[in-house]
């Protein structure tokens, strides 16, 4: 098989789906969203602020007049006979008002007048105009109107809400004028009529009272209305009692006698708490006997029966209860049908007296209608008669519209705030919305929070670029110790030592979901740090389709673990020392058409455990465990898998099925490095790990170690189980 290929793995499967966490965003997340995608607001705070100063400065000034009138409501004058029986609200009557002041005729009025005026910028005014620059505005909690117009004309806007203010005044008195004389006649016929029907209502109650003899019936309906009222209460009050037994009947006699003992009327039964108490003490006596004596002693056979009778009593009396509930049951429902026939007899007597009484009181309210309605005619009639005479508008101008000195828009710097408010608002929530969108493994809460792993360290991008090959980055920690990136794996390396799962762990398996996230980079620097500790390290090249780590320090890979696990080399032949004291590596060796087969073999197992004694930590570089079964069948075998992704590169979704195909092989993930983190999120990345590792991983802040509290994993290794105990020597 061709060196640069990778076999699927079919044989091995996990869960379906990742397990997905939802991620609460706390403010120290969105702070750090905003500052990731700073552009997008800036941007959009940019444009919205100079499409607002544009618009402002090509904007023509307007000026705004304001002319304030009071409107009193009229009293009503009755000019037709519709009048006294129909009278608007306040509210219907103001609304009208405020209608005619924006009426089409009202400012036809205003623009006829102001062309008459000759004023150069009236000239061409027309009514549509006028309807166009003007508003009116009711004072809330009053009967003030302001009368607001607006024009690119100060002198204009003044001109024409003072003429709609005098125009309405004058539309107003003139209809009341036409209105009053228009009435008059109509207010004399309407008298006459109700001066016939008044008489003729009178008539006619005086010839009924007559005939029945009629004094008073105030007193005898009030007596016979009161009677029938106390037995329709009365007649209420028992159905509803009746209903209430019916259902309680209802409910008990389709019960069990067990059921029955629970049901409230038998709880509360005096005689059957009694019964319980003695229940409950022949009980208690029975199993005092069943102690000292066997079942068929005279005195157990004694208790028992003893028992036998006080529960068969409870019984008795439970059905008891229930008999009394039927027997109330029956006695409501006699005394319901004897109201109820009580009731209707009543009622026919009511009837017959309503029928008088309706008659009677119906000529009497004729007789009174007819009354009011002639007094309140005439004197409308002779008010009508003053009106005509005295009349003047219910309107008057408060204030007058003055000349503005300044134009009321454009608002420049309202204009400017808000759009520096929105622009805020319109980017941040872009910010948002893209990051929302956003799938991509990137930070620590995307590891934590969706992966449920723990977050292991983040390694920055090489920003030196003296260091962009394989062999230099590979060897960072070396070439460059002090550099941000040696102290990001130093800074791994400690993450790993204090991981809840690292204890007793020697054999680390490290790898990726997919391709190119710099795995092999990752484990290189892991091994030199390790080194430079004083550790003795062995890096192990299990990736056997894609070989990097001989490149790296410049080593031979034609003699290498593939040649150890075909038995055709010993360990001592396929061990090369570096440059770098205590770190030794295992190249990949010659290929192989099966690498999972060797991988896989007992001689690697014996492999893993031969290792384990001669060195203080081991490193596999495996392939990508969504591609290959490799790193599956060594995440079994070793003590713990360090996963690594590329930041930015691949989905949660993808990560997650190679963190679920991990746990389904029970390999003890001990978390994920996120690698090539971009220079504007690394420090972050820093902070968060600082405080995790010093809480997430046990300390408190007198430095003391303390109880881990971070977040458990779904499974654990077997391996990691079997030397959580036994083994001596922690990661360092």
């Amino acid at each position: 098989m061709p060196e640069e290929s990778h076999e699927l793995v079919p044989q091995i499967q996990g869960p379906a789906e990742p397990f997905i966490h939802e991620k609460q965003l706390t403010i120290r997340d969105l702070y750090h969203i905003l500052l990731k995608r700073k552009w997008i607001p800036i941007v959009c705070l940019v444009a919205i602020v100079a499409i607002a100063a544009i618009a402002s400065m090509k904007a023509t000034p307007m000026y705004k007049a304001t002319a304030q009138i009071e409107i009193e409501k009229e009293s009503m004058n009755l000019l037709s006979f519709k009048d006294v029986v129909t009278v608007d609200t306040a509210e219907d009557y103001y609304n009208t008002q405020y209608k005619i002041l924006k009426s089409r005729s009202l400012a036809e009025s205003v623009a006829g007048k102001l062309r008459a005026n000759g004023s150069p910028n009236d000239r061409n005014l027309t009514r549509d105009a006028v309807l166009r620059m003007t508003k009116v505005e009711p004072v809330k909690n009053s009967r003030l109107v302001d009368i607001v117009a607006e024009s690119p004309f100060p002198e204009q806007a003044a001109r024409v809400a003072n003429t709609l203010a005098q125009s309405y005044i004058e539309q107003d008195l003139n209809k009341k004028v036409e209105s009053i004389s228009a009435g008059s006649e109509k207010l004399s016929e309407e008298l006459n009529k109700a001066k016939t029907r008044l008489y003729e209502s009178e008539k006619k109650f005086t010839q009924y009272k007559e005939r029945n003899n009629i004094v008073s019936l105030n007193e005898k309906q009030n007596l016979v209305l009161e009677e029938l009222s106390n037995l329709n209460t009365a007649a209420a009050a028992a159905r509803t009692e009746l209903l209430r037994k019916e259902a309680r009947y209802n409910q008990l006699k389709v019960l069990s006698l067990e059921q029955l003992r629970h049901e409230e009327e038998v709880v509360n039964s005096v005689q059957i708490q009694s019964l319980r108490k003695l229940e409950l003490e022949a009980i208690k006596n029975v199993d005092t006997l069943a102690k000292r004596y066997g079942e068929k002693h005279p005195k157990m056979i004694t208790a028992k029966s003893e028992l036998a009778k006080i529960q068969e009593a409870i019984d008795e009396q439970i059905l008891k209860v229930a008999d009394e509930v039927k027997n109330s049951y029956a006695m409501r429902k006699t005394q319901e049908d004897q109201l109820v026939k009580a009731v209707e007899k009543k009622k026919k007597d009511v009837m017959e007296f309503t029928k008088r009484v309706n008659l009677y009181e119906s000529l009497s309210r004729d007789v009174e209608a007819n009354n009011k309605i002639y007094d309140e005619i005439l004197s409308r009639t002779h008010e009508t008669d003053i009106s005509q005479r005295t009349e003047e508008s219910h309107v008057r101008i408060v204030d007058k519209a003055d000349v503005a000195k300044t134009p009321f828009k454009p608002r420049t710097k309202r204009n400017l705030l808000l759009a520096v408010i929105g622009g805020l608002i319109v980017g941040c929530g872009g910010a948002l919305f893209i990051e929302h969108l956003n799938d991509k493994v990137e930070s620590p809460e995307d590891v934590e929070g969706f992966l449920a792993k723990p977050f292991l360290g983040a390694v920055p991008v090489m920003s030196d670029h003296t260091y962009d090959g394989v062999e230099e980055r590979g060897r960072i920690a070396y070439l460059s110790p002090e550099s941000t990136t040696s102290e990001a794996y130093k800074t791994l390396l400690a993450g790993i030592h204090y991981s809840p799962s690292a204890n007793g762990i020697k054999t680390i398996v490290v790898t990726s979901a997919g391709p190119g996230e710099g795995k092999t980079t990752t484990l290189a620097n892991l091994g030199i740090s390790a080194a430079q500790n004083g550790r003795k390290v062995l890096l192990v090249d299990t990736d056997i389709r894609k070989p990097q780590i001989h490149r790296i320090f410049g080593l031979s890979k034609d003699v290498g673990i593939t040649d150890y696990l075909v038995g055709e080399a010993g360990l001592e032949h396929v061990v090369q020392e570096t440059e770098i004291p205590n770190l030794s590596v295992i190249a990949r060796g010659a290929s192989s058409p099966n690498p999972s087969g060797l991988i896989s073999s007992d001689r690697m197992k014996e492999f893993t455990k031969l290792i384990r004694d001669k060195y203080d930590l081991v490193f596999f570089d495996s392939p990508p465990c969504t591609l290959t079964a490799d790193s599956l069948i060594l995440g079994n075998l070793a003590d713990a898998v360090v996963g690594v992704a590329q930041s930015g590169r691949f989905s949660r979704k993808m990560v997650g099925r190679a963190m679920d195909l991990l746990d389904g092989v029970n390999a003890n993930v001990l978390g994920i490095v996120l690698n090539e983190v971009k220079e504007r999120d690394h420090r972050y990345y820093y902070y968060y790990y600082g405080y995790s590792y010093y809480y997430h991983y046990g300390y408190g802040k007198d430095g003391e170690q303390k109880h881990h509290r971070g977040k458990s994993h779904r499974h654990k290794s077997k391996r990691a189980r079997e030397h959580k105990h036994s083994a001596s020597t922690p990661v360092s």
